[in-house]
């Protein structure tokens, strides 16, 4: 499992060959692809409550990878970005997001109903000890005014209990992005 788990990932993230896409590109205006629209652009990340700086983001659309949403986040206290990758799975039909760069814990996630709220949940898995894995909950708000709000939750007992351990916004760095 520790060997065949980094190749599922890479695999989830890694752009689609010929003989596995379709003849033609998916239409990245139309449903499900624009349910993250929202997310693109230059982005200056706060924590919600204090405002205090978390870091920055940089989030492009790939459609030539099923539409999928690629974001570059770089922690204010990180020398190493993390890598997130969403995208609408059509084998699965839903969308799919994958993490990378919390060394030594690597995270795929899958959509969840939420009201008003783009959420995933799934697991995130220890590498190097397997019994610290733990579910994950993360979820997106569009905000009014522009930008988003990104909140993560942590449960250690299979999602009977969360805890509340990231709680970030998104704020455009160029006015045309808001």
């Amino acid at each position: 499992m520790r060997i065949a788990l980094p190749l599922i990932l890479a695999s989830l993230s890694a752009p689609l060959t010929a003989s596995q896409a379709n003849p033609t590109l998916p239409d990245c205006s139309q449903e499900p692809h624009t349910t993250l629209a929202f997310m693109p652009g230059e982005w200056e990340v706060v924590y919600t409550n204090s405002e205090r700086l978390f870091g920055f983001s940089s989030i492009t659309r790939e459609p030539a990878n099923n539409c999928a949403v690629k974001e570059e986040l770089l922690p204010e206290r990180s020398s190493r970005p993390v890598e997130i990758i969403s995208r609408f799975d059509t084998e699965i039909g839903a969308h799919t997001q994958v993490l990378f760069g919390m060394a030594p814990t690597h995270v795929s996630t899958q959509e969840v109903e939420a009201d008003g709220t783009i959420a995933f949940e799934g697991t995130a898995y220890n590498l190097s000890d397997s019994a610290n894995n733990r579910q994950l909950r993360l979820i997106y708000t569009a905000l009014p005014e522009g930008g988003f709000r990104h909140q993560g939750f942590v449960s250690a007992d299979e999602g009977q209990n969360w805890r509340l351990t990231l709680d970030i916004t998104y704020r455009s760095i160029r006015d045309d992005e808001q």
